[in-house]
């Protein structure tokens, strides 16, 4: 089972905190991609479903633990097939997606739309279990 905005966020705070305390230099860019395991249907046994407004919050919360000076990017999440991911809804995903981009327009940073990029293409051989992504999915 993989991490939703609720369960990473606290993970974050602490690992972030350390790491910014420590005086680290070395961070560069973040990339915070999350969204997929929100936006599992409510009420699912997983127990993963985040609402909407709460996944936004925990973004919003993500990105402010670090300097403004660190160029931050959104990646929203990724399509999947739904066909061995019955816990989810192409549709509820790509709204959570719309989310992301949304607070990445009010914060202004950079988002990448996977929706958009992996449109029309297909997914069997850029996902290794109809959700992750294989490295050909990365490219």
């Amino acid at each position: 089972m993989c991490y939703n905005t609720d369960w990473l966020l606290p993970v974050a705070e602490k690992t972030v905190s350390n790491t910014l305390i420590k005086g680290s230099t070395k961070i560069r860019l973040v990339v915070i991609w999350m969204g997929t395991n929100d936006s599992v249907l409510e009420g699912m046994p997983s127990g993963q479903h985040v609402p909407i407004a709460r996944y936004k919050k925990n973004l919003l919360a993500m990105y402010s633990l670090y300097p403004s000076n660190i160029p931050t990017i959104f990646i929203t999440p990724t399509p999947f097939r739904h066909d061995i991911w019955r816990d989810r809804d192409p549709e509820v995903t790509a709204e959570y997606g719309e989310a992301a981009k949304d607070l990445a327009k009010e914060l202004g940073i950079s988002v990448v739309d996977s929706q958009k990029e992996f449109k029309g293409k297909e997914l069997a051989p850029l996902l290794s279990d109809g959700l992750h992504l294989k490295p050909a999915g990365y490219e």
